[in-house]
């Protein structure tokens, strides 16, 4: 027989000792146990996507389209934004519909961020962000702001992905190492124009 402990509490305090207590007497008898206090964990947010649903039942398994860090929080009723956004984590979004809209071969989208200090770059994919060529950028300056880039037109229903970069070929050898691992922007909201 396994068992499985797992504690809410505060690390090393009452939950956990109470739980504990538990775990040794089914060890006694012959269990054999686990212990986890969830507050050691790296949790992230559901950001309700569905993705992961959607890639279990056509079968391309059930990643989480959040990759790499980054998470979604709740500043208000209305207001989720993704924060610690660092290098190579990956944003996902799943299904945008563009229409049928033939007139432009491009189009523009605007990201609305919170600036951490720190220059970026969001590559934008369609569909596969492992396999294919961003469809456009978009330029992430220091601070708060709204920023734009020109993306390549898309029509009919799409998967959308960013996937920040810092501008680290701008940035000296010296300084560069600093800005590893360093949150480089929240995202707030953005949209797509035609």
């Amino acid at each position: 027989m396994k068992i499985l402990g797992i504690s809410y509490g505060t690390l090393n305090c009452g939950n956990d000792t109470m739980v504990k207590e538990a775990l040794m007497g089914a060890q006694e008898v012959g269990a054999e146990i686990e212990f986890i206090n969830v507050n050691t964990l790296n949790i992230k947010h559901c950001t309700g996507c569905k993705a992961c649903v959607m890639g279990l039942f056509s079968g391309r398994g059930n990643a989480c389209v959040l990759k790499g860090g980054c998470f979604i929080t709740e500043k208000d009723i209305f207001t989720r934004s993704i924060v610690n956004i660092t290098e190579g984590n990956v944003i996902g979004y799943k299904y945008f519909d563009f229409g049928e809209d033939f007139s432009s071969k491009t189009m523009k989208i605007a990201l609305k961020v919170r600036g951490m200090g720190t220059v970026a770059k969001v590559a934008v994919y369609a569909d596969d962000y492992e396999n294919s060529e961003p469809v456009g950028y978009v330029d992430i300056g220091t601070g708060d702001g709204v920023y734009t880039g020109v993306v390549k037109s898309l029509t009919g229903r799409h998967s959308i992905y960013f996937v920040p970069t810092a501008f680290s070929d701008e940035l000296a050898d010296w300084i560069a190492d600093y800005f590893k691992n360093k949150p480089l922007f929240e995202l707030e909201e953005f949209v797509f124009m035609k």
